[in-house]
């Protein structure tokens, strides 16, 4: 397939080796030499704080699809199902075969449709499934188009927090994840996601889990190498699944974990197996 595909990866330029952005460019050069990584730079600022869609949109217009990886990332697999997909938009899953997210309740927000009529999206008075539900950290699209509706309904968004001086909207409304998923299930694009439950891959956070809330890693011990490729055992069947990109997330937990480790790859070091650990080391040197 010849398509011209980019990853796009926003962070703040203080970040860039906290977080390890040369790492998370060279582990997808090593799978997927042809693709550009690009990282927006732009500083964060509460006025403009959600990101994702407006720095996958500066580069749209170049490229066949774009995806989104956040910076907190490692590729250890090729993304042949992603690139592959002819679907406007390609998610990945939030929770795990617990429908849990990680170690905590799993998460999910209310669906809505679109009405092209109108432009608006409308209440079906259900939720999305949790076994469905996506995480915005990792998202593709081969329709520019999506990159707009997600940025748009997000300023009105961000317009409305600040008319009010609020901090938070209800679902699904509350962030990019809530707004993502608004979009995504709401019939106005066509959508695939990757690695649904039966398909045997990990794309995202679907992968972590452990015994109790918080400590969500505890899943990412039992990684291991087979056939020079990354796999965590299903932990209801015993299901070998693949996976493809080691997502930290976990919002300001995960963020003192990084600061009490001296950054995100030295955290992650220190939670993965040692054959994994230098399967890590190799595809980001």
């Amino acid at each position: 397939m010849n398509k011209k595909v980019a990853v796009s990866t926003w962070c703040s330029p203080d970040y860039h080796e906290f977080i390890g952005i040369k790492e998370l460019t060279n582990s997808i050069k090593y799978f997927h030499p042809e693709i550009d990584h690009h990282v927006n730079s732009e500083p964060w600022s509460p006025e403009k704080a959600w990101f994702l869609a407006p720095a996958c949109m500066q580069v749209a217009d170049n490229y066949d699809m774009v995806i989104h990886i956040d910076g907190d990332a490692v590729v250890v697999g090729d993304l042949s199902e992603m690139i592959s997909s002819n679907a406007d938009v390609i998610g990945t899953r939030n929770n795990n075969a617990f429908n849990k997210a990680g170690g905590n309740a799993g998460i999910t927000t209310p669906h809505h449709v679109y009405n092209s009529e109108s432009s608006t999206y409308a209440s079906t008075d259900t939720q999305i499934l949790l076994e469905e539900w996506l995480n915005a950290g990792i998202i593709a699209a081969n329709n520019k188009n999506f990159w707009q509706a997600w940025h748009e309904i997000n300023m009105t968004v961000r317009g409305i927090l600040k008319s009010y001086n609020l901090h938070r909207l209800a679902p699904p409304y509350g962030d990019e994840n809530d707004t993502l998923n608004l979009v995504y299930f709401s019939d106005r694009f066509t959508t695939e996601t990757i690695d649904a439950k039966g398909t045997n891959l990990h794309y995202n956070i679907s992968n972590l889990w452990s015994d109790g809330p918080y400590n969500h890693y505890e899943s990412w011990k039992n990684l291991y190498i087979k056939d020079e490729k990354v796999f965590l055992d299903d932990p209801i069947d015993g299901t070998p699944n693949q996976v493809k990109i080691l997502h930290q997330a976990g919002g300001d937990y995960a963020t003192r974990l990084n600061k009490e480790h001296g950054g995100f790859r030295k955290w992650l070091r220190q939670v993965v197996p040692p054959e994994i650990r230098d399967y890590i080391d190799h595809i980001t040197q």
